[in-house]
């Protein structure tokens, strides 16, 4: 299969790794050019509207909403050219809303979406031992599940009970997160 993997952090470029080593064809795309080189045997890309043409499914995995709203509906975004019948895959550690709002902006491209927090560190993740908690409409079921099987390469997809507290879990970190940033701004007088 065809993957991107736009956002190569030390989570990002271990799942690409991972996917490399089981066989996928991947293309990698970072705002820092040298680490999406440093990939060993991925292709890297120039923008992310290049990772989306080539790729049938799209991991994200970046570090903000700001960063996740640049690289999907930037100049060069995902959703810049045609990308009906795509997977994309977000990964990021986003508040629940931003990820309402994006999935609708791929869906209304004809595209498929899939929230998708992942536990684990890059060791789990280059195992193949992460867990992976998707969130899709139920429509979406068969399309991403026929790119997406239940033993992924990265890790395995669990549901139920188990994705509600992943998901509780995941909301909280991204609040914490802002919280943290509202302080440090009020610290520093900057806006």
């Amino acid at each position: 299969m065809r993957i991107g993997v736009a956002g190569i952090g030390k989570m990002g470029a271990a799942i690409a790794v991972r996917l490399i080593e089981v066989g996928h064809e991947v293309a990698v795309w970072n705002r820092t050019p040298e680490k999406a080189r440093a990939v060993a045997g991925a292709t890297t890309v120039a923008a992310p509207a290049e990772l989306a043409q080539r790729s049938e499914a799209v991991i994200t995995i970046v570090t903000d909403a700001a960063a996740l709203d640049t690289v999907y509906r930037g100049p060069a975004g995902l959703l810049g050219g045609e990308v009906a019948g795509k997977l994309f895959i977000e990964m990021s550690t986003v508040l629940p809303a931003t990820q309402i709002a994006l999935a609708e902006a791929v869906r209304a491209k004809g595209a498929a979406f899939v929230e998708c927090p992942v536990g684990g560190s890059t060791g789990p993740a280059r195992q193949g031992r992460c867990l992976a908690v998707p969130g899709r409409k139920h429509q979406e079921g068969a399309f991403c599940e026929s790119r997406a099987p239940n033993n992924c390469p990265f890790g395995h997809f669990r549901r139920g009970r188990h994705a509600t507290f992943h998901f509780r879990c995941r909301r909280w970190q991204a609040v914490q997160l802002e919280q943290r940033r509202q302080r440090a701004m009020a610290v520093t007088g900057s806006a």
